[in-house]
């Protein structure tokens, strides 16, 4: 963080920014299980429609902006990691985003987050077979997962595989699984409670918390209040994207701005903030970032990340009737 963000306020504040990745996980784990559940095909033909599409919803413009940030770090070295070399094996790591423990050799480093995507996808196929088998292969892979974390439990090495991130998924799941069960107004409720913790989960975090019992602490508090917000965001959305349709389209364009901002913060820190360290030098290239970050996301929404989820659509079309 220190490394785009001098004063120690504004860097404070940015550190809790990676819980982002908590929450998108969980959202992840709501909509994959949703989709799975609601479908009312089965079989190897409904797993194969799901597997394309998400990889045309995922790799279009991940491809993309991989393979323009490993030409650049391999003629310039610019937004390369220290034991970047530019060879085959690294280009195709990256390209086929195998679970790697070192998670800054990902190009760009945000794209750690689709190797945990696509390890729940892969779980997700077995929803196609059987819904009590795939809860039986996310409750197992979940319990795995903390049982790694708490006794150091890694077999044949698997780090990423068994992280505890991967636990998200599963509360993303048991929200898609209960939430029908559960009365409309007593889900306002609880959409208030999940504000109140996450509120005081970035209070806790901004006091930069040392200690690991005091990070799984934070860590428990920030899983239940995004459980219980993901838990009410349908209610919500209807009345929000009604008045405000602008909210939408940032969840159409999220994904692409998740990808691009890394590679813009890049370059910005280069031009702007690595010589200059003025307060108006950092306010500049913070609506640098944004701004470009905005413009670049809608564009390659638009013209990448669209036309691949459409060609994931006619490959895979709806039955007739």
């Amino acid at each position: 963080k220190e490394k785009y963000f001098h004063y120690a306020s504004l860097s404070e504040i940015m550190s809790a920014g990676f819980r982002g990745v908590d929450l998108f996980f969980i959202i992840s784990g709501f909509i994959i299980t949703l989709v799975v559940s609601e479908s009312a095909l089965t079989g190897f033909k409904a797993a194969k429609k799901f597997a394309i599409r998400r990889i045309f919803r995922i790799f279009p413009l991940y491809v993309l902006l991989f393979t323009t940030m490993f030409l650049i770090s391999t003629y310039t070295s610019i937004g390369a990691h220290r034991s970047f070399d530019g060879s085959i094996r690294e280009f195709l790591t990256n390209l086929l985003l195998l679970p790697r423990d070192d998670l800054t050799t990902y190009m760009p480093v945000s794209a750690w987050t689709l190797t945990h995507e696509l390890m729940f996808y892969a779980l997700s196929l077995f929803s196609f077979i059987s819904m009590r088998l795939y809860w039986a292969v996310l409750v197992f892979w979940t319990a795995v997962c903390l049982l790694s974390f708490f006794v150091d439990f890694k077999p044949l090495g698997w780090g990423m595989q068994l992280s505890l991130m991967n636990c998200y998924f599963f509360l993303g799941a048991l929200c898609a699984h209960f939430r029908g069960r559960i009365d409309v107004n007593i889900r306002k409720i609880v959409a208030c409670g999940a504000l109140s913790f996450l509120i005081l989960a970035f209070a806790i975090e901004l006091g930069c918390i040392q200690s690991v019992i005091l990070k799984l602490y934070l860590s428990i508090v920030y899983a239940i209040g995004f459980f219980f917000l993901v838990f009410t965001l349908g209610d919500l959305n209807w009345k929000l994207g009604r008045h405000f349709n602008y909210l939408t389209y940032l969840g159409k364009i999220s994904y692409s701005m998740y990808l691009v901002h890394y590679p813009i913060l890049v370059i910005l820190a280069l031009l702007i903030a690595s010589d200059d360290r003025s307060r108006s030098a950092m306010i500049l290239f913070i609506f640098l970032s944004l701004m470009s970050s905005f413009v670049c996301a809608g564009l390659l929404y638009r013209f990448v990340e669209r036309p691949g989820i459409r060609v994931g659509k006619i490959l895979t079309p709806a039955p007739p009737g």
